[in-house]
């Protein structure tokens, strides 16, 4: 939760210098405190002068970095540092994009649009097929993280699709519109659920 209302960044890994403390001593305290005024007295001194449109949108952004990047904006008190911000919030959302495709929900995902792509029942998919797609693509040892019951639940808690049970098995409802959102939310090309020539 608070992670997705961060810009993350990772420090490149570098040899400790000797003199370096292992754990922080009075010397960072005194650091600390000492930036911590200088960046309250910038807070008194722009507090008025900044302010946000709540409603604006960037195109290409998660609502999560919207909501991040219009304060930070707003604090920008020129325009190159405002396309410097925008920038790396562009990036930053490439990148969150890449890692949600990989993730297990991302796999699911796609295994889910693939077996659209393949459907003759319009508007629904068997589970089963959602789970034999996951084991052709990930193997027996990478399909225990997608058993089953997990993958109904996903289906429904995570990615807001109904489940019926008819005739003895399990049907994931899915529409167009649902493979648009899930397609976008989880960076999945077109071409590998389009489908073409199904009825």
């Amino acid at each position: 939760a608070l992670e997705s209302r961060c810009l993350s960044y990772t420090m490149p890994t570098i040899d400790v210098p000797r003199d370096m403390p292992l754990f922080l001593d009075q010397e960072f305290r005194t650091a600390a405190l000492r930036l911590r005024n200088r960046l309250l007295l910038w807070r008194f001194r722009r507090y008025r002068e900044a302010t946000a449109d709540p409603r604006q949108k960037f195109e290409g952004l998660d609502a999560r970095l919207n909501q991040i990047v219009i304060p930070l904006l707003a604090c920008a008190d020129n325009d190159l540092m405002r396309q410097e911000i925008l920038s790396h919030v562009r990036d930053y959302q490439k990148t969150l994009k890449e890692d949600r495709r990989e993730s297990p929900e991302g796999l699911i995902a796609h295994a889910l649009l693939r077996r659209f792509k393949h459907t003759k029942v319009g508007g629904r998919v068997l589970l089963k097929e959602v789970a034999e797609q996951l084991r052709v693509e990930h193997g027996e040892n990478g399909f225990e993280k997608f058993e089953p019951r997990r993958l109904g639940g996903m289906m429904r808690h995570t990615f807001g699709l109904p489940t019926r049970n008819i005739g003895g098995v399990t049907w994931v409802l899915v529409g167009e519109e649902d493979v648009v959102k899930l397609s976008k939310r989880y960076n999945i090309p077109a071409e590998s659920f389009e489908r073409t020539g199904v009825n």
